[in-house]
């Protein structure tokens, strides 16, 4: 499916949600209830470094997710960084941090 992931344009404190909700066919016999909701909200503006460079006024963008189907459930928070004209930069989710490494402005 194809849903919002960033609510254009960021402002900081701009909030938005997204539901997505359908019944899905297993194996031809199985009936399926499917919820997948997001929500976010632009965090924070800020300078990031990675091992790329420094990027300059970066949106911070805060994610929440939550995934329900059959019996079993989900939920995940992350934070991403949006630097203007780049894109992502830096992604948090629980433990695990990614940055870029590298970029070639012009490309």
């Amino acid at each position: 499916r194809y849903g919002l992931v960033y609510a254009l344009p960021l402002v900081e404190g701009a909030t938005w949600n997204e539901s997505f909700r359908d019944t899905v066919v297993l194996m031809g016999t199985d009936t399926v209830f499917l919820k997948d909701s997001v929500s976010g909200r632009v965090a924070a503006i800020e300078d990031i470094e990675t091992p790329a460079g420094t990027f300059i006024q970066c949106y911070r963008v805060e994610t929440h997710r939550e995934v329900e189907a059959a019996e079993a459930s989900f939920t995940a928070d992350y934070s991403e960084w949006l630097a203007p004209g780049v894109g992502l930069v830096k992604r948090r989710t629980g433990t695990e941090e990614k940055v870029l490494t590298g970029y070639e402005p012009g490309r």
